[in-house]
């Protein structure tokens, strides 16, 4: 996964060939989720989980100040408040899965 000023990409690493992009906008976060087959990205645009084809499942447009942080073992996202130096966002991310996963299907309808 590449980010950059405008988008974020997901990049075969042997061609350098893109096989998605999964945000639009200056990358303040991207990372893979432990199994690797959903991304959570935050662009200026806000929050967003995409799978690895570049389907977005559901995104926040307000969701901190930009600064955020997945825990080593996938369970918690963590994000600065915005205006708020010592305060932190803590989400539980099965729970922003679950939501994601409602979310889909309410829009398939």
């Amino acid at each position: 996964m590449v980010g950059g000023p405008k988008s974020a990409r997901l990049l075969n690493l042997s061609s350098g060939k893109q096989i998605a992009q999964v945000g639009v906008g200056y990358t303040n976060f991207a990372s893979f989720d432990q199994p690797g087959s959903l991304v959570f990205t935050y662009m200026s645009s806000g929050f967003s989980v995409w799978d690895t084809a570049g389907k977005k499942f559901c995104s926040q447009s307000d969701m901190g100040n930009g600064t955020i942080a997945l825990s080593p073992n996938g369970t918690w996202l963590a994000a600065g408040q915005v205006n708020r130096a010592t305060d932190i966002l803590v989400w539980n991310v099965h729970e922003i899965l679950a939501v994601c996963s409602a979310d889909d299907e309410t829009s398939r309808h």
